[in-house]
């Protein structure tokens, strides 16, 4: 009886050394699966990231607005300083247009300063905070034409610079009566690409009559 107590507690201290053993005993280094050039890229475990497309990009890219080398973005390279001037700034620079609308910090209504010459009319140009609620805008004559959409936008500049407004204002200042020539009397440019102007006719105005 004695004897197998003996043996039973001998039993346990032999449990015991080999446990405190393997406590002890300095603990191995993991081998690393695969050393840092090995690793699998990034990208490869990443979930698909969906690039936003841009409506309309490839129509946009081929339109007038894109073309960084049209004499309309770069006929002030020259200039001295090369800048666009306040009163082209606003339909032939992004940054003239910009400023136009108030995006920039200053007075909504004006172009308060020449623009950097390089830009233009890009899709935050005419797509912005200011544009989103614009639904009136006002003709060279002076005439406000109101209650429209998403068109208000491209009317402030393709509502050409002249109207039946400046026409009166010739006759007057040269002391001619209607359709009768005088010297003091030359062409007046309505611009380019009128198009609201000729939309709205009598209404806009731009136009003699």
């Amino acid at each position: 009886m004695r004897g197998t107590v003996w043996m039973g507690l001998g039993a346990l201290v032999v449990v015991a050394l080999l446990l405190m053993g393997a406590g002890c005993a300095p603990r191995a280094t993991p081998t690393p699966t695969a050393t840092p050039a090995e690793a699998t890229p990034v990208a490869a475990v990443t979930p698909e990231v969906r690039i936003r497309e841009v409506p309309f990009e490839q129509e946009w890219l081929s339109s007038a607005h894109a073309d960084a080398k049209a004499e309309a973005f770069r006929h002030w390279d020259q200039e001295s300083p090369p800048e666009i001037p306040v009163q082209c700034a606003k339909c032939h620079s992004a940054y003239g247009f910009l400023d136009f609308l108030g995006v920039d910090g200053s007075p909504a209504g004006a172009v308060d300063q020449p623009a950097a010459i390089g830009s233009v009319i890009d899709c935050v140009t005419c797509h912005n905070s200011a544009t989103q609620t614009m639904d009136r805008v006002t003709m060279p004559s002076g005439v406000e034409i109101a209650g429209l959409g998403p068109e208000a936008r491209c009317m402030q500049c393709h509502q050409g610079r002249a109207s039946s407004q400046d026409v009166e204002k010739a006759i007057q200042e040269a002391g001619v009566e209607v359709d009768q020539v005088g010297e003091k009397l030359s062409f007046i440019n309505i611009h380019y690409y009128a198009a609201a102007a000729i939309k709205y006719g009598t209404v806009a105005k731009g136009g003699y009559q």
